[in-house]
């Protein structure tokens, strides 16, 4: 199975709301997203798209400013997915820290 298959098959139909009906709770979001960023596949894939990004952007020419652009996009896509499933990690720590301050005040 590939990276992608591997990716959208097991991960993103979980973690992606359906049609804005999100399904899942702060903790298996976050769980998850941990599997994903942990996950050394995943881990080396990106590395690889980045640097294939990288040497394509090295390589073009520089009168090529639509493609530099769309490799530019590209590489911004690409941290963007990471950017959410860090989000979603830290969404949990951040309402973790909240409750356990909350159940400080009330005592």
């Amino acid at each position: 199975m590939g990276i992608k298959e591997f990716l959208f098959n097991k991960y993103f139909p979980k973690i992606l709301p359906k049609e804005g009906n999100g399904n899942l709770t702060l903790d298996e979001r976050a769980n998850l997203a941990k599997e994903i960023l942990n996950n050394e596949i995943y881990k080396e894939a990106i590395k690889k798209i980045e640097v294939d990004l990288f040497n394509i952007w090295k390589n073009s020419s520089s009168n090529d400013t639509v493609g530099r652009e769309q490799v530019w996009a590209l590489y911004q896509a690409l941290n963007r997915i990471d950017n959410w499933f860090v989000t979603w990690v830290n969404e949990q720590r951040i309402e973790r820290i909240l409750q356990e301050k909350k159940g400080l005040e009330n005592k």
